[in-house]
């Protein structure tokens, strides 16, 4: 394996491979990065792959008197709220990256001697530990932190108002408690989200004007007519514009850079957008087309990795691996990578417009020919081109590279007339929380059903 540019060997950042292959497992093992840090599971003997799964299960055995000191503080910690009064406010996390979908809203409420803050996750024993690189993510070790069985059993006691940056499980939603979406995207409804999965929730924190427009008429499509549209913001993208701030760089700012720096950050494949997610179908022509001119770094989603899109992005990575142009990134914190890259290739991913919005950099969009409504459809060159032909692609880069400074001005301008409360979305959530808890409607907020006033 070459070296490379900091002189150590290969160039896979944080690469983590999956212990388990869940289906769709690629006919012989592909090559990997030496510096590969686990084993994958369908790699290994049929032997060894039993005896590595009784291993995690002895492990997670051992682990349950954590669990059982972590239930006792958590009791201890909710008696003592309603004692006292406080309101006790969960978050509920299904996986890592969904705690930037939050941004400092639980330090910002854990301030404020009225709340009580508890932090709920999913994933702590799960194979999602290794694949989502969870040792590169916030470790939380606080007593009001709660893994599995103690935040399972816990959560579902006394809460007064519920965070969740997940859709879907409507069987973890507290009893009785309020409970309030925090978007996972920043794109639009349509071909990101699966018929159903926002039903149940009292209230949605839209993070633009069209999250306001579409999910009146989304929701209703869907069977459920009641829930409360609080024009809030996005804090991933807000906490990605700190970020930026600190590291943004483009080719603008490197005018050592003879070309620019790629990246292809595709989206996961599932049933919403198997029609325009380009992974499956183009990701390895995508690549090979840029390497002929470019360098770039392929950045999947981290999904992608325990999904049927495994043995693509296993194979792309073994066929280039070698190439000095050609780079992967899995890492928990993206926000280098997209600081250091000069123009993103994608789909339909909500990534195009976190990474157009806070580092104010183009977005090339691979289009398959699928058709719908929303921001990912209509506003796409705001932001960027499309192209349509990936033997056109290396053109495209070339064509956005030209006109740079007109693209970063329309981007600039599209984001602060779409996004509300753009770098106060935290504070504008904690300024806000006591009219949630009490039922106060503010101004700009939008009630659906039998309180809509005859919208």
């Amino acid at each position: 394996m070459r070296r490379g540019e900091n002189g150590t060997r290969g160039r896979t950042k944080g690469l983590n491979p999956p212990r388990e292959f869940p289906s769709a497992l690629p006919p012989k093992p592909v090559s990997l990065p030496n510096n590969a840090m686990l084993t994958p599971l369908y790699n290994l003997a049929p032997r060894n792959r039993i005896l590595r799964s009784i291993g995690r299960r002895i492990f997670a055995t051992l682990r349950l008197p954590r669990h059982i000191v972590t239930l006792v503080r958590a009791w201890r910690l909710m008696f003592s709220a309603l004692f006292t009064g406080k309101k006790i406010i969960i978050f509920h996390f299904g996986l890592p990256s969904h705690l930037q979908n939050v941004g400092n809203i639980p330090e910002l409420l854990e301030n404020d001697s009225r709340y009580l803050v508890i932090r709920s996750y999913e994933w702590a024993t799960s194979t999602l530990n290794t694949i989502m690189n969870y040792r590169n993510t916030e470790k939380d070790t606080r007593a009001t932190s709660l893994y599995n069985l103690g935040g399972i059993v816990v959560y579902h006691m006394f809460a007064h108002l519920s965070v969740v940056p997940i859709c879907g499980k409507p069987n973890y939603y507290p009893f009785g408690a309020k409970k309030i979406h925090f978007f996972i995207s920043m794109a639009s409804l349509e071909g990101i989200y699966e018929k159903t999965l926002l039903n149940g929730f009292d209230y949605y924190y839209c993070a633009g004007r069209h999250h306001m427009n579409e999910l009146p008429d989304w929701l209703r499509r869907n069977d459920q007519t009641t829930g409360t549209l609080i024009p809030g913001g996005y804090p991933k993208l807000d906490r990605q514009i700190r970020k930026a701030a600190e590291t943004g760089k483009s080719l603008k700012s490197n005018p050592d850079r003879p070309h620019p720096r790629v990246i292809y950050a595709p989206t996961h494949v599932y049933s919403a957008n198997e029609d325009t997610a380009s992974l499956m179908v183009q990701g390895e022509d995508i690549i090979q087309t840029v390497l002929q001119e470019y360098s770039i770094t392929f950045r999947p989603h981290p999904f992608s990795f325990v999904s049927n899109d495994a043995p693509v992005v296993h194979t792309i990575i073994g066929k280039h691996e070698k190439d000095p142009k050609f780079s992967v990134d899995t890492s928990a914190n993206y926000s280098e990578t997209y600081a250091n890259s000069d123009v993103m290739i994608t789909d339909l991913s909500g990534t195009a417009f976190t990474y157009a919005f806070a580092y104010e950099k183009p977005v090339v969009f691979i289009d398959r020919g699928g058709t719908g409504r929303g921001i990912q459809f209509d506003d796409r060159e705001r932001i960027g081109r499309i192209c349509q032909n990936i033997s056109d692609l290396n053109g495209i880069i070339r064509d956005v590279m030209n006109d740079y400074d007109s693209i970063v001005a329309s981007i600039r301008e599209f984001r602060n007339n779409l996004v509300f409360n753009l770098g106060e979305s935290d504070r504008y959530f904690v300024d806000h929380i006591q009219d949630i808890l009490h039922n106060r409607i503010p101004d700009g907020w939008r009630v659906l059903g039998d309180q809509e006033n005859g919208e």
